[in-house]
């Protein structure tokens, strides 16, 4: 999401097309069932159920994004609506965040240095982004600033202390997850809560041992008493829920999942961490796997962001290769309850070495927004975003 005169209009060629595009529409990373009862539950009340006709008429297109250095990347993007989005990443060392408004992508000023891979936003004037270690930066509607949210507590003795993730619902709370390492060098989950005026530590598994893998890689929340967390206990995957007091775990999938998306707790859908090539559904009971569709032609195909709002509509960004060195091209797919479905993707600066990183769908319409990039030569990259409409 970024470019001088960002415009809404295609930039480039599409690749030619493969399926209809089926889309879908959800919160960050979430999935939501298409019946209005099991919609509520969820927590999406007021939302209108949206026909898969508007799906299967829409497309995507590419939008410009404002840049100011060659070594911007964009790796995450959250949106409150279809006219409100924020996105963020990097720009050399430095965070770079730019805003959907007003019918155009916006840069804007962040005066913090590291990697923004997560971006959190509940309405027009909060965000949140973990911005390494124990930092997060906020959006306050008018700029963004550190002050008051980058004092994540840190167990003492704790070594590369990371949150990585993190998922909000409202200003007064978030759940942050990542991972450290304690005073004897064995790696530990962690997850802290936010509660509008500090964060606080919540107990998680860890399994004991120094060779143990334990890490939490994302998490998601679809109400204050309902979130997902996924990643590693012991060298196995995991899987934790949160019920308003404490994390309990669950049946444990397949395969370490490295990105989840919920519309509710019957109601998930993660990505394998290996490769970012298989997904699981979770419904309640048990962890279900379903391959992403390999794209005619490809040899390589990586998913990287998720987003749904029904237990059978999704949608996955991320690159596939056809075989030819540096010529990846993004790629889109949509889940319709039962399989993947390839779509048309344009890749607005020409093929080679591009990738969509993260997708945010809005509840209620068609409307997607997917952010990404694409490597121009070593140190180098382009930003791009494209909607789906």
């Amino acid at each position: 999401m970024k470019a001088d005169s960002a415009s809404h209009e295609p930039l480039g060629s599409e690749q030619p097309e493969q399926s209809k595009m089926m889309p879908t529409n959800a919160i960050r990373r979430c999935a939501q069932p298409v019946l209005i009862a099991l919609a509520c539950a969820a927590g999406l009340v007021g939302y209108a159920v949206v026909p898969a006709a508007a799906f299967a008429e829409s497309k995507w297109e590419a939008q410009s994004v404002p840049s100011t250095s060659e070594l911007t990347e964009l790796e995450a993007v959250s949106c409150i609506s279809t006219s409100e989005c924020f996105a963020t990443g990097r720009a050399s060392t430095a965070l770079t965040a730019e805003r959907w408004s007003g019918g155009k992508w916006t840069q804007q000023t962040v005066s913090s240095a590291g990697r923004a891979e997560d971006v959190s936003c509940v309405s027009a004037t909060f965000c949140l982004v973990p911005s390494g270690g124990a930092n997060f930066v906020h959006w306050n509607g008018t700029a963004w600033s550190e002050k008051g949210y980058n004092a994540a507590e840190i167990p003492v003795g704790a070594k590369e202390f990371q949150l990585k993730r993190v998922s909000c619902v409202s200003a007064t709370f978030c759940m942050a997850v990542g991972g450290y390492k304690n005073a004897s060098g064995h790696e530990r989950t962690i997850a802290e809560k936010w509660s509008g005026a500090s964060w606080s530590i919540v107990a998680t598994p860890s399994e004991e041992g120094e060779k143990a893998l334990n890490y939490l890689l994302d998490v998601v929340c679809t109400s204050t008493t309902s979130c997902t967390a996924v990643g590693s206990e012991g060298s196995k995957p995991v899987a934790l829920r949160w019920n308003g007091t404490e994390w309990t775990v669950l049946s444990a999938p397949a395969t370490t999942l490295g990105r989840i998306s919920c519309s509710g707790p019957s109601a998930c859908i993660g990505l394998g961490s290996v490769g970012y090539q298989t997904t699981e559904a979770w419904d309640g009971t048990k962890w279900t796997s379903t391959p992403v569709t390999q794209p005619e032609g490809s040899v390589q195909t990586t998913i990287h962001g998720i987003s749904c709002v029904s237990a059978s509509s999704c949608e996955v960004v991320g690159e596939y290769s056809p075989g030819i060195i540096n010529a990846d091209v993004t790629l889109a797919e949509h889940w319709n309850g039962a399989t993947w479905v390839v779509q048309s993707t344009p890749n607005p600066f020409g093929e080679g070495m591009s990738q969509l990183t993260s997708v945010s769908c809005v509840p209620g319409t068609s409307v997607c927004e997917a952010v990404g990039y694409k490597r121009e030569h070593v140190g180098a990259a382009k930003t791009f975003a494209l909607r789906y409409e």
